[in-house]
């Protein structure tokens, strides 16, 4: 069905998280030839849809109906996608701090390797390397180039913030890992006892918590973007003396940026103790692992936003700077891939990216301008 595009039509609503009985059901009906399916942009009842695309309904046997409903495919399958995006947002969290740091003049000392090993934390030290290597060959790093011995919080802090990022990622990683690998029937068979036992597996509460852990880190990764956001917009008030000669997107943004930072906040707090009793007081527990991936999902289009608010409000102030300070080769790259994005439709849009290059000039140090332009992209 997934190969021939015939897309099962099941309500987002209706699973507690006590397997995801519904929607899988909604699945079901469609692969016996019921329900009502998407096919070729048409949504359709599910015996058409497998007609028009050539496939046979299922007929079931024994056990094939409970198997088919038994299961958390909804919630897996979507965190396997949350999981996805999270590890591609904590790299673009690490771009958009970089920026700043570059536009601000930031001292780059907390990305000193020695301070990684002194915590002696994976995802702080993989933060750090990334952000080090996104600012190869960035002028920051030569001595008294940085504004002050100590910044804001909100800089100085960021290899431990997107640092706990990354291990709640990969806690998640390893929960929809576990899941789709493991068996959620109930009763189980098992072969080699030659029995049918009743169980609980169909709860999927590691899975549940680690989503509701990643919100709170992808929270407290918003909260040192937005903090930092309050910084560059001083930084821009401090370098206009005029109307801009350009116009400014991110300082447009700086409000939007605001209003979106409250609603991630909220969206944080846990979906796991909110289930109330059901079934005669039978079913009296309940994951809630769908509402927590699902909000863990609309949290990340949330954190994109402001990130990208972030590297447009970086890439403002870093045009005001008189200046022009020599940029590391992956936050060079983040600049130029700002300005091109905001530029698309000018009608020369080489001759803007060689512009850009001339006025941010990259540092060659042996082979670190390729790595860092990688690291960006």
């Amino acid at each position: 069905m997934l190969n021939a595009d015939v897309h099962p039509v099941v309500p987002e609503i209706g699973s507690v998280g006590a397997s995801d009985l519904a929607p899988m059901a909604g699945m079901a009906q469609v692969a016996i030839g019921q329900g009502r399916a998407e096919y070729q942009g048409e949504v359709l009842p599910g015996g058409e849809a497998l007609r028009r695309a050539g496939i046979t309904p299922l007929v079931l046997s024994g056990k094939d109906g409970l198997a088919l409903v038994s299961a958390n495919g909804v919630s897996i399958g979507h965190a396997a996608l949350v999981v996805a995006r999270a590890e591609q947002a904590a790299d673009a969290a690490d771009v958009a701090a970089a920026l700043s740091m570059e536009a601000t003049a930031a001292n780059p000392s907390i990305l000193h390797p020695a301070v990684a090993r002194a915590k002696g934390i994976p995802g702080q030290a993989a933060a750090a390397d990334h952000i080090r290597e996104l600012m190869s060959g960035s002028a920051l790093f030569e001595a008294g180039a940085a504004r002050s011995v100590q910044d804001a919080l909100s800089f100085r802090v960021v290899p431990q913030v997107h640092g706990a990022l990354r291990e709640y990622v990969a806690a998640a990683r390893n929960a929809v890992t576990v899941e789709l690998n493991s068996a959620d029937d109930n009763p189980l068979v098992s072969v080699p006892d030659q029995a049918m036992i009743s169980n609980g597996n169909f709860h999927p509460m590691v899975l549940a918590i680690a989503c509701d852990a990643l919100r709170i880190a992808l929270a407290q990764v918003g909260q040192l973007s937005e903090r930092r956001l309050s910084h560059l917009w001083d930084g821009c008030m401090h370098q206009l003396v005029g109307p801009p000669t350009s116009p400014l997107y991110g300082l447009q943004l700086r409000y939007p940026a605001a209003a979106l930072f409250p609603e991630l906040k909220q969206l944080a707090a846990p979906a796991t103790l909110d289930t109330p009793t059901l079934d005669l007081g039978v079913e009296d527990h309940g994951t809630s692992a769908p509402l927590s991936v699902r909000k863990t999902d609309t949290v990340l289009g949330l954190l994109e936003d402001l990130l990208a608010i972030e590297l447009m409000l970086a890439t403002d102030l870093l045009r005001l700077t008189p200046t022009k300070p020599v940029l590391g080769a992956g936050t060079a790259e983040a600049l130029w891939m700002v300005e091109e994005s905001i530029t698309l439709a000018d009608p020369q849009p080489d001759a803007v990216h060689r512009a850009l290059r001339e006025r941010f000039p990259v540092m060659q140090v042996g082979g670190s301008a390729a790595n860092g332009q990688s690291a960006a992209r």
